[in-house]
């Protein structure tokens, strides 16, 4: 918990909006090597999501929190991190940096499968589908779903290995399937 007063610089104005910054200096021991404290990954206001999370929830960061554990003397006993509470106006939680990321929009625009057309129009082509969409259509459950066909996706490739007698893949890739052709198993162990 940040316990020192904070001190607020003079508001600047950048382009898109005005920007206030909070400093605030962490009271460290003054043998403390190990460890260091980061700047926090995300701002107040900034709209984020929770990583792994389908569909996408944009929530905006309200609040952070740094966590810091101490032993009595004031030296830290593991590295300090940032907690962000993030709200989307109907539920509110508590995260830690690394559950969160930037929010962005994922449209067809932003698709590695999407071919725009760079017209007036936002037109393209979805070669997911294989039919055209526009450059504002959101990213659908099929999208994800059907997006494991790729072949760059896939878990496990299709390489075919010739086997030596114990089942372990040989140098060369075999030309006639999974097996070579002399490829023989023991009669009284079943394969």
């Amino acid at each position: 918990m940040i316990t020192q007063a904070l001190t607020v610089k003079p508001v600047t104005s950048t382009q898109e909006r005005p920007l206030v910054t909070i400093e605030f200096a962490p009271n460290i021991h003054p043998s403390e090597t190990q460890y260091n404290y980061e700047h926090p990954l995300f701002v107040f206001g900034e709209k984020v999501e929770l990583i792994n999370s389908f569909p996408s929830i944009a929530y905006t960061t309200y609040a952070l929190e740094l966590i810091e554990s101490k032993t009595p003397s004031g030296r830290l006993l593991s590295q300090p991190y940032w907690k962000y509470k993030i709200s989307n106006g109907q539920v509110s939680y508590w995260r830690e940096e690394t559950a969160l990321i930037r929010h962005i929009e994922k449209t067809c625009l932003t698709c590695a499968r999407f071919q725009n057309y760079n017209d007036n129009n936002g037109k393209g082509w979805c070669h997911q589908f294989n039919h055209s969409a526009k450059t504002s259509y959101k990213k659908t459950n099929d999208c994800i779903v059907n997006g494991a066909k790729d072949k760059s996706n896939e878990a496990f490739p299709t390489e075919v290995f010739e086997l030596d007698r114990d089942g372990y893949p040989m140098e060369e890739a075999a030309p006639t399937g999974y097996f070579s052709r002399n490829f023989t198993t023991n009669t009284d162990e079943p394969f």
